[in-house]
């Protein structure tokens, strides 16, 4: 097989292109393989019906960023203050609107949609009191700005039991300790997880090997990129739209079909 490199802005573009047949594969976050699916996704209305599970791969997990004078040591903190959310579009600029609606702050918290570069910046300049940045574990941008001085913020307890009530697909995650420079204990959060899907169209065969090379790979992109780490092989076939027959072939061979 030959892999090409397709471009998109964000996660709906990437379902688009699959919908579409410009591009066979995509990585993109479970809540909006599911959305797309249902066609509720508010920037792009219509339903992604040609789309299909290949396998559940590594999760998404919401860091919440704060400047290294701030007060702030909860979600709940966030309310009235401004936080950077992601580029218009984004995954992140659709989820973290309804987790901080969900977290039924005192005041709403003013979001602003600028990409998390920007947003860190902002971060340590005053404009902006906090950033939710959801990303693989561990991400560049995330032991940047920790090694400037900026801190994670926990989401735990009662109300990361609330939010996942309440916000489709999140669940529970912890950021292993030293995972981010200086940071020694663990980081209770929240995560979604990151699927990859194909067109439904899509040949059972290329399908099935597409699945077996990203597993076959597995130690190499896990050595490559640690967040390959964090994938669960026993969950791999549990993606949100329905499983494509060639990767159900695959997870069948294999016993690993839920």
């Amino acid at each position: 097989m030959t892999l090409a490199l397709i471009e998109a802005a964000n996660g709906p573009e990437n379902l688009k292109n699959v919908e579409n047949g410009r591009a066979d594969i995509a990585f993109v976050a479970s809540s909006l393989v599911y959305e797309g699916y249902q066609g509720v996704i508010p920037e792009f209305p219509e339903r992604f019906e040609k789309i299909s599970g290949l396998a559940v791969v590594q999760p998404l997990l919401e860091h919440l960023l704060v400047g290294p004078r701030s007060t702030i040591s909860s979600l709940t903190d966030l309310a009235g203050r401004t936080v950077a959310i992601g580029r218009p579009g984004t995954r992140n600029a659709i989820t973290a609107p309804r987790l901080l609606a969900a977290a039924h702050l005192a005041r709403p918290a003013r979001e602003l949609p600028t990409g998390f570069d920007a947003g860190i910046t902002k971060l340590f300049d005053g404009t902006v009191d906090a950033v939710l940045l959801p990303a693989p574990v561990p991400f560049p941008l995330v032991t940047q700005a920790v090694s400037r001085g900026a801190r994670l913020v926990e989401i735990r307890g009662s109300l990361a039991d609330h939010l996942r009530e309440s916000v489709r697909f999140v669940r529970p995650y912890t950021i292993p300790p030293d995972t981010y420079p200086g940071v020694h204990s663990r980081i209770v959060t929240l995560g979604i997880d990151t699927v990859l899907v194909a067109r439904r169209s899509l040949s059972d065969d290329v399908a099935r090997r597409v699945v077996q090379a990203l597993f076959d790979c597995l130690p190499r992109l896990s050595a490559a990129d640690p967040s390959f780490q964090t994938v669960d092989i026993t969950r791999a076939a549990a993606t949100p739209v329905p499983l494509h027959p060639g990767a159900a072939l695959y997870y069948r061979e294999r016993e690993l079909e839920p």
